[in-house]
């Protein structure tokens, strides 16, 4: 049984945290080689307990980088509190195992424990906090393109095929002939190789339809790229060199690919470009008097040596990453913000759209209620708060738009929660994930990530441009198409 389990779980976590091209059915296979071992072994309470709290252990790990962030004590709580609760959920998804005794009952055994385990997926699901949110089965089956159409009504949906699949393959092993597994599995992999060339098909066909659109409306879109780290002590303050150098090298593409007084040109900068302290902050109150776009307009002056760039800022939009401040309720939020570059540089922001994040990062945006509970407990020996939390945006669904084109921006941990329905976004061009992932360096979470913006792109059926700083910005049309991202004329990517 140990060696089922490992074998398991390092299927799980390997497709769980690294984003191959892995194929979800080896997880239904070391799935199938688990449940079978756990019918010829007596599972009890104390057995699923242990197994529970190392599972938890494996699913926080990577909470380890924001030991820089709010220190090695607070961390360590961090883990060890989560540890306790996610072994608690655990024990629960696995407890029915215990009396999983009856084999001619498989099949009436799996239709229950499959709504069963569905039931405890959506728990974490609709959980906030994001421990919780990462424990979704169904990032294992994200290669399997035979389950897109299900992954498109819910993604929950595919976690419950997995398990009456898993299941039948045991019924099948006990009852009928083991070799009957090995031959559907073997028509699974054959049928999901010719659903890859489908979807790759048609992933060529979406993004031709967007460029298409581009072309039509005169509108050329220039994704930046930075890697700029954040500045010890202080993690809000960064370098910003590379952020406006590549923004004015950005500006004189677009200045030398200028067709005529009619083209749009929008420049994209990612999470964590620019520092999170005052100087960037967006005043919701009076946007006028932000600091943000003060600076912007000194940065940009100093690094455009051209003045003729100038000549195209009518036609040109900025999406940016500010903090946003209601000074009237004194609330902070994580921000994009779109606006043109002719406001900026008449300190005069005539128009703007905004959108504000909803799902916030437990213990680096925003303090858990129970760790604020127990603040005054633990402040004698620790610093609890380095940084005033950030508040809940209060759009549920914020859609961007220059002239017809249309996209929903979503920044970082969003990139997960898949919380509406397909037909919201039936008029939307495209989805931008803005994300700092600058702090994932050598972390796992970074992988983990991409693989939550293909699951996205699964989901809604859209393009799903990942905007990075920290990586390289990558598109996802059911698959990474980030080749195609170089070589189109309107999707350029610096």
């Amino acid at each position: 049984m140990i060696l089922s389990v490992l074998l398991f779980y390092f299927c799980f976590f390997l497709t769980f945290y690294f984003d191959f091209e892995f194929n979800g059915f080896l997880f239904l296979f070391a799935s199938f080689f688990l449940v079978r071992k756990l019918f010829e072994y007596q599972i009890d309470l104390k057995r699923v307990w242990f197994f529970s709290l190392g599972l938890g252990f494996l699913c926080v790990l990577w909470m380890w980088f924001i030991v820089n962030y709010v220190g090695f004590f607070f961390t360590i709580l961090a883990m060890s509190l989560s540890i306790f609760i996610l072994s608690i959920f655990f024990s629960l998804m696995f407890l029915p195992f215990i009396w999983m005794k009856a084999k001619r009952g498989i099949l009436v055994y799996s239709l229950i424990y499959g709504l069963y385990f569905v039931l405890w997926n959506y728990l974490f699901y609709i959980f906030d906090d994001l421990g919780l949110s990462f424990l979704q089965f169904y990032f294992t089956q994200s290669s399997i393109y035979l389950f897109y159409p299900l992954f498109s009504i819910h993604p929950i949906l595919v976690n419950f095929v997995m398990v009456l699949l898993v299941f039948y393959f045991v019924y099948l092993a006990f009852f009928k002939n083991v070799k009957m597994v090995y031959w559907i599995l073997g028509v699974l992999v054959l049928s999901n190789l010719i659903a890859k060339f489908y979807y790759d098909f048609l992933s060529g066909m979406i993004l031709g339809y967007l460029n298409d659109k581009l072309n039509r409306e005169n509108v050329f879109l220039f994704f930046i790229s930075t890697d700029t780290v954040a500045q010890p002590p202080d993690y809000r303050i960064r370098n910003e060199n590379m952020t406006f150098y590549k923004l004015s090298v950005a500006l004189a593409s677009a200045y030398s690919t200028k067709r005529n007084n009619k083209s749009i040109f929008i420049f994209f900068l990612p999470e964590g470009s620019l520092s999170k302290d005052e100087r960037y902050t967006f005043n919701l109150n009076n946007p006028n008097l932000s600091y943000s776009i003060t600076n912007l307009k000194y940065n940009m002056n100093n690094l455009i040596g051209n003045r003729d760039f100038f000549s195209i800022f009518g036609n040109s939009f900025l999406f940016f990453n500010p903090t946003s401040v209601d000074y009237e309720i004194k609330k902070i939020f994580n921000s994009v913000v779109l606006l043109s570059f002719n406001d900026i540089n008449n300190l005069r922001i005539i128009d703007y759209q905004i959108y504000s994040k909803r799902f916030l990062v437990p213990f680096t945006e925003v303090t858990p209620g129970f760790f604020k509970s127990i603040s005054k407990f633990l402040s004698k020996w620790i610093v609890l708060y380095k940084y005033l939390d950030y508040s809940e945006g209060k759009d549920y669904f914020k859609e961007f738009a220059i002239r017809d084109i249309k996209f929903v921006p979503l920044i970082c941990f969003e990139s997960f929660k898949h919380i509406y329905p397909i037909s919201i976004y039936s008029n939307v061009d495209f989805l931008v994930v803005s994300s700092n992932d600058s702090w994932f360096k050598n972390n796992p979470m970074l992988f983990l990530h991409l693989k939550s913006v293909r699951v996205l792109s699964v989901v809604k059926r859209k393009p799903v441009i990942f905007l990075a700083n920290g990586y390289e910005n990558r598109i996802f049309i059911f698959s990474d198409k980030t080749r195609n991202i170089r070589n189109t004329i309107h999707i350029i990517s610096f």
